[in-house]
């Protein structure tokens, strides 16, 4: 099908039975248009060089974030 992901000034297509890595720490958004849904998986990785501090204050934030959203909201749209 014809999906594809931009991220910054990007533009990728997802072929089925590849990998699709990317930092979302850029902007990105996902252009779908096929005729069944597609599957993802989202990992979260630190990157080397942080210190447990900073990992710390990243999942402090994290708990912050979520804290402004209800549950039945991440049941509608999962972030």
């Amino acid at each position: 099908g014809n999906i594809y992901l931009a991220v910054g000034d990007g533009a990728y297509k997802w072929r089925e039975g590849e990998v699709l890595a990317f930092d979302d720490a850029y902007i990105h958004a996902v252009k779908h248009e096929a005729d069944r849904p597609r599957g993802v998986l989202i990992v979260d990785l630190y990157h080397p060089e942080l210190t447990a501090e900073e990992r710390q204050l990243l999942e402090d934030l994290e708990a912050v974030h979520r804290g402004f959203f209800p549950v039945e909201y991440e049941k509608v749209v999962p972030h």
